[in-house]
């Protein structure tokens, strides 16, 4: 009964807050500029995960590219931050530590002298006290978000939601609209940046073993109702090295897991790989052939960059997949990936294999011509 009362509690708390922070700043609701008159800076708030912002570029795009007035900044947290390295639609990377006491008022001059004329709130999953503080602390006439929730009365540009099913793909994609960004017709596909210099060491380390197609198996994930039992990922990696003896398998996951990475290479005969930082894990993925991984931010960078995955989901997370033609969804029928049985993984191993198969056949034609 406490935990209940106390969630209950935290909302109404946070209602407050939101509310005295819209009191900071005039509700009234502007129509859109005229884009094409003068240059505007515009300031896109993303200061959370990887596999978030990884998703968000697509509409970084979108947004930079809707009229050549527009100059688009992103404050980015320390862990994603990096995902935006040598990304042409970002003039430039403002970093916010959350975690740090004094990142709020360090904040709030630099974001005053930006002088930013539209702040958007990029985070569409639930209102953030800080974004908000963020947004004040622009000072930009132009604030847009999505609205109909607690934070609508900040937004000077609200967007209207999406169905309660739709995609936080494309619900994110609703904050370009007031650029004049057309949902339907728009590529909204993500992209990453990778230097030659991360593409050569990705493909070194593949280079290392013989064999075809190339195989990643990640065993990480961002909480433990993400994770996959480690027996079980063991189980998957022998099977694939007996159906498929000729492949090449590396086999990542994060530091704090080294030990288990371990333990299920050892068990396919695989490659563990230790690989930091995180764009040097991303190259490691597009060099890939194929990527078996739990939700994280490994499936976004696989549906970035162009290569075949097979990601296993929670029933309940479904909105958070990534969108790609090239992926092979895996729908646990629990609350957790605990539920997920071996059984239905090698199934979706069998129909990534395919895409990796084609994959690899495309890479050699590549690489001969």
């Amino acid at each position: 009964m406490a935990q209940p009362f106390l969630k209950k509690l935290e909302r109404s708390l946070k209602a407050v807050v939101l509310r005295a922070v819209e009191s900071l700043l005039p509700r009234k609701v502007l129509a859109p500029p005229d884009w094409d008159a003068r240059p505007w800076r515009v300031l896109y708030l993303r200061h959370d995960r990887i596999g978030d912002m990884i998703m968000s570029t697509g509409l970084i795009r979108a947004i930079a590219s809707s009229h050549r007035t527009i100059q688009l900044d992103v404050l980015a947290s320390p862990s994603n931050a990096p995902v935006l390295e040598g990304n042409p639609h970002v003039r430039r990377v403002l970093v916010f530590n959350r975690r740090s006491k004094t990142a709020l008022p360090g904040a709030w001059g630099e974001l005053r002298r930006g002088r930013y004329d539209v702040v958007v709130d990029g985070g569409v999953t639930a209102p953030s006290v800080t974004t908000m503080l963020l947004m004040v602390a622009a000072g930009a006439p132009y604030r847009v978000g999505l609205g109909g929730a607690a934070n609508e009365g900040i937004y000077t540009l609200p967007v209207q939601r999406g169905a309660p099913d739709a995609s936080f793909l494309m619900e994110s994609a609703r904050t370009a609209t007031p650029f004049g960004v057309p949902l339907e017709g728009t590529d909204w596909r993500p992209e990453l940046f990778l230097s030659r210099d991360e593409k050569t060491r990705a493909e070194a380390i593949w280079k290392r073993l013989p064999g075809s197609p190339r195989l990643l198996l990640n065993i990480s994930s961002f909480t433990p109702d993400r994770r996959w039992p480690k027996d079980r990922s063991a189980a998957l990696a022998a099977y694939l090295r007996a159906s498929v003896p000729e492949a090449r398998l590396l086999v990542t996951g994060d530091p704090g897991d080294w030990a288990a990475v371990q333990e299920v290479a050892a068990a396919g005969g695989a490659e563990p790989v230790n690989v930091s930082p995180v764009r040097e894990v991303f190259a490691l993925v597009a060099a890939a052939d194929g990527l078996f991984t739990p939700d994280t931010s490994l499936s976004h960078a696989a549906s970035a960059v162009g290569t075949p995955f097979a990601v296993m989901f929670r029933g309940d997370w479904l909105r958070h997949m990534p969108q790609a033609e090239n992926l092979v969804p895996i729908i646990s029928p629990g609350s957790t990936l605990n539920e997920l049985p071996l059984e239905q993984a090698i199934g979706a191993l069998d129909r990534l294999l395919v895409l990796a198969r084609g994959q690899a056949a495309a890479r050699t034609a590549a690489m001969v011509d």
